[in-house]
């Protein structure tokens, strides 16, 4: 599997960081996992089409993690070409019904001519083609799940947006990949969100063979957030950016 990170910030807009959005690349697949503001351009710009995604996977439906859902749907419906094959949208609690909603919002212009299932997940283990997947709960928001794909005896794991979970943690426990928010400093913790212990802390439970933070906030600018996890944690720990690519 390859994972391509789209965006490794958050809903606050900047240059250096987009919000979240990133690629799986798979033997059969390709997945989306969130989509915030910007995400389609950067898909594009990482050689890929919209038509090429077969499935979405959404952690929640805060809009920095979920607002480009809406032109996905409308370029695949009106683009040139249209979409034919089939699309597989993944979400967390609630997210049927946040999904109907907003369809009438739209009226009938989200309304697919392809293929669509919307599937609603909680602690499910279900398979997309050849690619095991299983979701799990977060310390975030009711609404909020964390993904791991596994495929050929490997995994990646999305951790969405959390606080603190020794549960997620031992949920992930060997995966190969780990990617992990780390949204704030210490000194300037918020909840439902993870700071630099709290992810040494859920690193040393879960062990991964790497370690990737992203979901960085500005005021993570002004701290190594990196140093201040290595000196917590001794595993294989990575900054993660825009662009970045890895091989699972």
């Amino acid at each position: 599997m390859e994972l391509i990170i789209l965006g490794s910030g958050t809903g606050v807009i900047r240059l250096e960081r987009g919000s979240p959005g990133f690629l799986l690349k798979t033997k059969q697949s390709l997945f989306l996992i969130d989509s915030g503001p910007g995400t389609l351009t950067r898909i594009v710009k990482s050689g890929f089409l919209l038509n090429d995604i077969d499935a979405i996977f959404y952690t929640h439906i805060h809009p920095d993690h979920v607002t480009d859902l809406v032109p996905f749907l409308f370029a695949s419906k009106y683009g040139f070409p249209s979409r034919k094959k089939k699309l597989m949208i993944v979400g967390g609690r609630g997210f049927k019904k946040f999904f109907l909603e907003l369809s009438k919002t739209y009226r009938g212009w989200l309304t697919p001519k392809f293929p669509l299932e919307v599937l609603e997940v909680h602690e499910h283990i279900f398979r997309v083609r050849k690619v095991r997947v299983c979701s799990s709960k977060t310390n975030h928001i009711f609404e909020s799940a964390a993904y791991r794909f596994e495929e050929d005896q490997k995994s990646i794991v999305f951790s969405g947006d959390t606080d603190f979970s020794e549960t997620l943690a031992q949920w992930a426990k060997g995966t190969d990949v780990f990617l992990l928010e780390c949204s704030f400093p210490d000194s300037k913790k918020v909840k439902g969100h993870l700071t630099p212990r709290g992810v040494a802390q859920m690193a040393a439970l879960s062990n991964p063979g790497k370690l990737i933070l992203i979901h960085f906030y500005p005021p993570c600018d002004k701290v190594n957030v990196l140093k201040e996890v290595e000196k917590l944690y001794k595993g294989n720990v990575l900054l993660g950016y825009d662009g970045m690519k890895t091989t699972v």
